[in-house]
């Protein structure tokens, strides 16, 4: 498998937050199958390619390493590493940004997943159905080094499968994505089981089990979801 991932951390990521581990010199063995059989807890990917027996010998021998990272730090996957992590108990969000690159003889399989052409030419012999590049929004989307110009030079693909999603500019239908997106990301969450960081302590208070807990909302009093001189409680969406 010719892919490259890498995992850019917004939040701290470590062991007390449910942080990344890998099993190391794992990268040189053969690329393994995912099996979907994972019923007996939720499970983000819904599928695994170890069972618990074999990550058990694997922290025995101490091949099992913690991907220790800050805000801004990238971690750099090979394709075939084994990598997973515990679920995230905590009271501290652990948010990332996935970025996958690949060549273009590499098939996404995933009709829902979008892949961009961002050096080259597609492969006519691969089905992969490319985005545009999204357009730039002054006051709406993140400014960084862009400005209005981009939207000239931007990347345009003949087989964008949704090539009006960023032709509607209007406030109404930008907070209609905004609010559409937000939906999705809560019900996934509450899907995992995701509660707030108030009501586990709730919990803990009456001496009940705290559930697995997806980390808190940042907003502007918080820091990676967790409060910084406020009372105010936090949403774990």
């Amino acid at each position: 498998m010719h892919v490259l991932s890498l995992w850019l951390a917004v939040d701290a990521s470590g062991p007390e937050n449910g942080g990344m581990q890998v099993v190391k010199g794992s990268h040189l063995n053969p690329l393994a199958e995912l099996v979907d059989d994972r019923i007996d807890q939720l499970n983000v990917l819904g599928a695994r390619t170890h069972t618990d027996a074999d990550l058990t010998a694997y922290k025995d021998a101490g091949d099992i390493v913690d991907l220790i990272l800050q805000p801004g730090d990238v971690a750099i996957f090979h394709p075939n590493i084994i990598h997973g992590s515990p679920p995230n108990t905590s009271d501290q969000r652990r948010a990332g940004l996935t970025i996958r690159y690949s060549p273009p003889t590499a098939e996404c399989t995933d009709p829902e997943q979008p892949v961009m052409m961002m050096r080259g030419e597609p492969d006519p012999a691969v089905p992969n159905a490319y985005r545009s590049w999204p357009s730039f929004r002054p006051g709406w989307d993140f400014q960084g080094d862009l400005d209005a110009s981009w939207n000239d030079r931007r990347r345009i693909e003949s087989s964008d499968p949704a090539p009006e999603y960023f032709d509607d500019t209007s406030a109404q239908t930008l907070e209609a994505n905004r609010a559409a997106i937000e939906e999705e990301l809560s019900n996934f969450i509450e899907l995992l089981g995701g509660r707030s960081v108030e009501a586990n302590r709730e919990l803990a208070a009456a001496g009940g089990e705290r559930v697995f807990q997806a980390g808190a909302k940042a907003n502007k009093e918080t820091k990676g979801g967790i409060a910084h001189g406020t009372d105010e409680s936090q949403d774990a969406r």
